[in-house]
């Protein structure tokens, strides 16, 4: 998909609220994508059992926009520590300075 810049993932769209996260292959495959520069997402980020690989073996988008927000009304938020190392590397190639 060559043309692909922009993905929205809304995990609390639709009637039905849903609080799982998508799966950790999609993310990665959306986060590997070279021409992508703006990633959403609302709802969880990383499911309990998913593992970010090292740096060495995984590439992020160089994005100029990323958006992540979670419900204020979830009982017992969680961060992950492999949700900490995600969104620290998100925003260290967002924002490089």
């Amino acid at each position: 998909m060559p043309r692909l810049r922009s993905v929205l993932i809304d995990i609390h769209a639709g009637q039905q609220l849903s609080h799982n996260p998508p799966p950790w292959s999609l993310v990665y495959a959306i986060l590997n994508t070279p021409q992508l520069r703006e990633f959403h997402i609302s709802g969880p980020l990383l499911d309990r059992t998913a593992e970010v690989p090292a740096s060495d073996g995984f590439q992020i988008a160089p994005l100029t926009h990323f958006c992540y927000s979670q419900s204020i009304y979830r009982l017992h938020p969680r961060t992950l520590k492999s949700q900490y190392d995600l969104l620290k590397r998100l925003l260290a190639s967002t924002c490089p300075t």
